[in-house]
């Protein structure tokens, strides 16, 4: 994948397509990420913008596409690694949006399991109040 990767990226900044290669360059990030060791090594990974990097880009741009790919792979990738206060702090910047894309389907998800394991370790009913409103916003 990494290579394919670095090929369409390659072509998509020769081609000028910076939306679609700052997207990819989000995906790129999150799936190396994934792989075995990479997460606790990522300052040693070559050729990959980090999320910070990335949503600065988005924030320079006004690009609000660009800024929930890269908030919705690093809400998967720190999901992932049991970084649970991160994926919360992502999603409380969209909790009071009534966007009904993708995207926020996406960060409902995210946020209503991390609730769900928060309110598992804590007992705090907050944390179950918003994993089943993320539930409930499913079911409809």
């Amino acid at each position: 994948i990494g290579r394919a990767h670095s090929i369409m990226i390659e072509q998509m900044t020769k081609l000028k397509q910076n939306i679609l290669h700052n997207a990819m360059s989000s995906f790129r990030a999150c799936t190396m990420l994934l792989r075995p060791g990479a997460y606790e090594n990522a300052s040693t990974i070559k050729g990959i913008k980090t999320f910070d990097e990335l949503r600065q880009i988005a924030y320079n741009t006004h690009n609000e596409h660009l800024l929930w790919h890269v908030d919705i792979d690093e809400m998967l990738v720190k999901f992932w690694f049991k970084e649970y206060i991160p994926v919360t702090r992502i999603s409380e910047r969209y909790r009071s949006s009534k966007s009904k894309r993708s995207f926020e389907l996406l960060r409902r998800f995210y946020d209503g399991i991390t609730s769900f394991a928060f309110a598992r370790d804590t007992n705090v009913a907050s944390w179950t109040q918003i994993g089943e409103e993320s539930v409930a916003y499913w079911m409809n």
